[in-house]
């Protein structure tokens, strides 16, 4: 009876791969290979474990194998993509990819800024996260001015003066004077940021946004109900 060797199953498990970014590092079009598979209680249902090529971190795809042939993914040969693969079923992913949001009732282009910022910090961009952290203390600074008697396109002025009209406080000026410095470090001086310092920018950001248009946005929409 014709058997496969354990090093011959296992260059047959690397064989089918995983289309997907990975939900570690983020990687879009990631290569990952699959490097091992259990078969599930469940009739024709497999957990199947990849490794990211880039990463090295392990993913696992559930999967029902289609064709119902009873062969194991490790005893198939040729190619295989998940979940392009007309033999198998893509179930499930884990873990599955983290959603990435903005602080509720943030402007609509404010919130698409603040998003790229976090999608660049968990991509390890950090000094791009930082650069876009400032892009939006800008774009949400000019939204708190449309209704007010402030009107300059310098940042620091148009926080002062924000200030001082109370229309922020101390507190959140502080905040926005130590994202306009640190984003202005990393556009015009090239300065690198660390994982921790690019953090601690994104926070004090998603803070600011919280302050400025979140709770001033739940108290209106409370009076509306």
């Amino acid at each position: 009876m014709f058997s496969i060797s354990a090093t011959t199953g296992m260059i047959l498990l690397m064989l089918i791969t995983l289309s997907s970014s990975c939900p570690h590092c983020l990687r879009e079009r990631a290569f990952m290979y699959c490097i091992h598979s259990i078969e599930k209680k469940t009739k024709h249902h497999y957990s199947l474990v990849f490794k990211c090529g880039s990463c090295e971190k392990l993913t696992i795809a559930e999967v029902e194998d289609l064709s119902k042939s009873g062969k194991k993914p490790g005893h198939r040969t040729g190619m295989c993509i998940i979940p392009d693969d007309e033999d198998y079923r893509l179930c499930s992913l884990y873990p599955k990819p983290a959603i990435i949001s903005a602080p509720e009732h943030t402007p609509d282009t404010c919130a698409r800024c603040f998003i790229e910022a976090k999608d660049n910090l968990s991509r390890q961009r950090y000094s791009t996260s930082v650069m876009l952290c400032r892009k939006v203390l800008d774009i949400a600074t000019r939204h708190l001015v449309l209704n007010s008697n402030v009107s300059t396109d310098n940042l620091a002025r148009r926080i002062s003066l924000l200030k001082e009209q109370s229309m922020i406080t101390p507190e959140m000026a502080e905040w926005a004077g130590i994202i306009r410095l640190d984003g202005n470090a990393s556009a015009h001086s090239g300065e690198d940021f660390t994982e921790q310092e690019s953090r601690e920018i994104i926070s004090f950001t998603e803070t600011f946004l919280l302050y400025a248009f979140t709770l001033p946005g739940m108290v209106k929409q409370w009076h509306s109900e």
